[in-house]
């Protein structure tokens, strides 16, 4: 199926896949240690929802997730990691008055680490955060 998209049935416009190919470089770094995409599904929304399929499992603070990489990988396995969300949902729960739940608390937490990743980078600012 693989060599059916690529062999044109699917293939992105030529000015796009100049775009696609200039990110991937850029997220490679000049090391070409290569980037890791991370889809966090921590937004409120995502909280809310009464999931009875593991529930028990799901991770919605950011500083955990972090943490679970920086475990798994002591040292920074790649030039930049790609951060995947819904940033507006987010700032929209962050600018509701109304909301003051713990998903709310959770949101605004989140949103400080987002923040502060983004700005400051991971793995002591070697690696290069963008979303």
């Amino acid at each position: 199926m693989y060599r059916t998209i690529l062999g044109g049935a699917l293939r992105p416009h030529p000015n796009l896949q100049l775009i696609i190919n200039n990110t991937i470089a850029e997220l490679n770094g000049a090391e070409k240690k290569g980037y890791m995409v991370l889809h966090a599904r921590i937004e409120p929304d995502m909280m809310r929802q009464n999931v009875r399929v593991c529930t028990d499992k799901r991770v919605m603070n950011m500083t955990d997730i972090i943490n679970m990489l920086y475990e798994k990988f002591p040292e920074p396995p790649v030039s930049a990691v790609l951060l995947v969300f819904s940033r507006d949902i987010i700032e929209n729960e962050e600018a509701n008055d109304k909301q003051d739940d713990d998903f709310h608390k959770l949101n605004s937490h989140n949103l400080k680490i987002l923040n502060e990743l983004r700005e400051n980078g991971m793995w002591g600012g070697k690696v290069k955060v963008v979303e």
